[in-house]
């Protein structure tokens, strides 16, 4: 329409026929219908020559927002801040004849998978360079382990377990373990443990600290033989000291006597003695456990034995053969010396008169010699 100096119109109409293949917008959101790990999403609008844009997350804005229109043909980004869980975006772009809406959907995870060890605190000490990690899982996805160069994977079962055999190198030390598990928005859960490999089992040494009976009872015809009285105390210094629990036992002749137990080290050497040993052979046998389960067994034997009585002994000693034999001896003697001194002694039996008839008689006789004529 042309307006001129006065005031006669002339008015001239054009059909012009836009090709809508030109004005088609475009939307780009790979995350579409997906879940992510990130708080952050971008989308980009493709439109044509004076095509307006709008668009509102409906999680967190009351009202929409335009988009800048850089130009025909170029491209440009939006980003969009999540919350977590579902988020709904709604894009409308004018086209030729109608507005174009976009319906967009993304769910925000952070939340790192389910992850747990069945190892109390972080620490496991174990005496077996394959070791089994298990613990809580999130079903179906994998489980990886890495450990000093070694790495295993394994997946969580229906029952959200896994159990990855490790086996480590055999050298006691200590073996860092990192256990992971991603889901698929790539959230990593992460395990840091430590694992301590004890294969030597606990030294200790032995010895007899008395080991001695005293001279044997001689032998009793008449009641019983006494037991001869031994002494049997062994000793024991434990090299190591990571020693959970010990027992201590002694075997005479091969046949268990009497046992000991206790928990933990000590300092030195310590003594162990048993009540009223017989005499023969002893064994003492000690039994180091650590911490790991690691098992040592040390023992050492000895031959106590009581000398024999002397005959002296014998013969002093109430009861016995020769005692008896000394005894009969000694009342023989005394009867023998008893019968001899009574055959050398003056009858008393006879009565008072008659004995000192008997004297005068006698005087007489030695008074009276005889004379010669």
């Amino acid at each position: 329409t042309v307006i001129t100096e006065h005031p006669n119109l002339a008015q001239s109409c054009r059909t012009v026929l836009l090709d809508p293949a030109e004005f088609k917008p475009h939307v780009i959101a790979d995350w579409n219908g997906t879940t992510v790990p990130s708080s952050s999403v971008t989308f980009d609008v493709l439109r044509g020559w004076g095509q307006n844009a709008t668009w509102i997350h409906l999680e967190s804005m009351a009202d929409w927002a335009a988009i800048p229109h850089p130009g025909k043909g170029i491209i440009e980004s939006t980003t969009v801040s999540l919350i977590e869980g579902p988020n709904h975006l709604l894009v409308d772009v004018e086209a030729v004849d109608s507005i174009v809406r976009f319906e967009l959907e993304v769910i925000l995870d952070t939340s790192a998978p389910i992850l747990t060890s069945d190892i109390l605190g972080n620490e496991l000490l174990v005496n077996n360079p394959v070791v089994i990690m298990a613990g809580g899982c999130e079903s179906s996805l994998l489980v990886r382990i890495d450990a000093s160069g070694i790495e295993q994977t394994g997946e969580c079962d229906t029952f959200g377990r896994y159990a990855i055999e490790l086996t480590l190198d055999s050298f006691d030390g200590m073996y860092p373990v990192v256990i992971r598990s991603v889901d698929p928005s790539g959230n990593i859960a992460r395990l840091d443990r430590m694992i301590e490999l004890d294969l030597t089992a606990p030294e200790a040494l032995l010895g007899w600290e008395v080991d001695e009976c005293d001279s044997r009872e001689p032998i009793r015809v008449v009641g019983d033989t006494p037991d001869t009285i031994c002494n049997l105390v062994g000793a024991a210094a434990l090299v190591d000291d990571d020693v959970d629990f010990w027992t201590v036992e002694f075997m005479h002749e091969g046949v268990y006597e009497e046992s000991m137990t206790g928990f933990g080290a000590w300092n030195g050497s310590r003594e162990f003695s048993i009540s009223a040993p017989a005499e023969g052979r002893w064994s003492m046998v000690l039994i180091l456990v650590d911490e790991a389960g690691n098992e040592r067994t040390h023992s050492i034997d000895t031959e106590i034995q009581g000398r024999e009585a002397t005959t002296s002994e014998g013969m002093l000693t109430f009861g016995t053969l020769s005692n008896s034999i000394l005894v009969v001896i000694l009342l023989i003697s005394i009867i023998g010396m008893t019968v001899l001194l009574g055959k050398n002694r003056p009858s008393v039996e006879k009565s008072g008169s008659e004995w000192v008839d008997q004297v005068f008689d006698d005087e007489g006789d030695y008074e009276s010699p005889p004379t010669e004529d």
